[in-house]
């Protein structure tokens, strides 16, 4: 994997763990399947991604290297419902059809072809 490849992916990561960590604080995110779902298939593929650059990470700069850091702080400090329900189905999500703001971050991330 090319540095600027990786260096693209953790910038991604990075916002996709800030999105995410500030959406668990939403009334309804927060409390959403959809959450769930994409902040586990986030983390899971940040932790991917650092496994498959370990070797090259020792070659990045010092404030890359501590944001892989801060990018698993984020993703390991998200906290999920214990009873996370499909909030659109349920009636509670009143964002227009089609929009989901958890979805949309990730739809971000896979646009950058990561």
């Amino acid at each position: 994997m090319r540095n600027e490849t990786i260096i693209n992916q953790l910038r991604a990561f990075h916002f996709l763990s800030g999105v995410l960590k500030n959406q668990q604080h939403d009334p309804f995110c927060g409390k959403c399947l959809a959450f769930e779902k994409v902040s586990e298939t986030c983390m899971d593929n940040f932790i991917k991604c650092e496994n498959d650059c370990r070797s090259k990470r020792a070659h990045l700069s010092k404030e890359l290297s501590d944001l892989f850091s801060r990018v698993y702080d984020q993703f390991a400090s998200i906290q999920h419902s214990d009873d996370p329900i499909g909030q659109k189905k349920a009636g509670n999500c009143k964002l227009p059809g089609g929009v989901c703001l958890t979805k949309v971050a990730i739809a971000l991330y896979e646009t950058m072809g990561n």
